[in-house]
């Protein structure tokens, strides 16, 4: 073989080497980026489904939407001797020890006056504490915030419907201690252990 083909050959072989190491390594920086993508949009998806949870949480508690009267608002902290007595409590608060007491009054004062939070009816509470379970049996980054809701809920709202609700939950969570996994370090893990 002549010394001018051995050399091209050599040429082409280190010219093609080169191309796929280059492609190699594009494609590991791709893939790289791909997988960083794809756990940016796991959390943003878990947080829009987080958001979505409590929102159907405060239906769930029978609470509905807040309105702040302004009218209401504007007269009370208008000057006059209720805002300089706010003003003196809120300024004691804050140079000396905290009155915890003094506080509570203060917020329900102010909270009774300014705020007006509307019930839900039984039906969307109803359908709401549902919602939060099937939730909470759906994601696993749910299940032992929407059990720990159902409990809550059951003290002052018992039915029979939110015990089965509840030993869902749990089997749902046991179900995913129990289930092998691989190790990841984005993984939430905290839903994994025994209660």
């Amino acid at each position: 073989m002549s010394p001018t083909i051995t050399v091209a050959i050599v040429a082409a072989s280190a010219t093609i080497a080169s191309a796929f190491a280059g492609a190699c390594v594009q494609y590991i920086a791709k893939a790289r980026e791909e997988k960083r993508l794809v756990i940016v949009s796991r959390v943003e998806a878990d947080t829009r489904v987080a958001a979505s949870f409590t929102t159907i949480m405060s239906r769930a508690h029978g609470r509905g939407d807040v309105v702040l009267d302004e009218t209401v608002t504007s007269a009370l902290l208008a000057e006059g001797p209720l805002v300089d007595q706010l003003r003196r409590e809120l300024a004691d608060q804050a140079a000396g020890p905290i009155d915890y007491d003094v506080l509570h009054r203060i917020d329900r004062v102010l909270e009774g006056t300014t705020v007006r939070t509307f019930a839900v009816g039984i039906a969307e509470q109803k359908a709401a504490i549902q919602v939060v379970a099937a939730l909470g049996l759906q994601h696993p980054l749910l299940t032992r915030a929407a059990w720990y809701a159902l409990q809550e809920i059951e003290q002052f709202n018992s039915a029979p419907e939110h015990q089965q609700l509840i030993k869902a939950l749990q089997a749902r969570e046991q179900h995913d201690v129990l289930r092998p996994r691989l190790k990841r370090k984005q993984r939430a893990s905290y839903w994994l252990t025994r209660p």
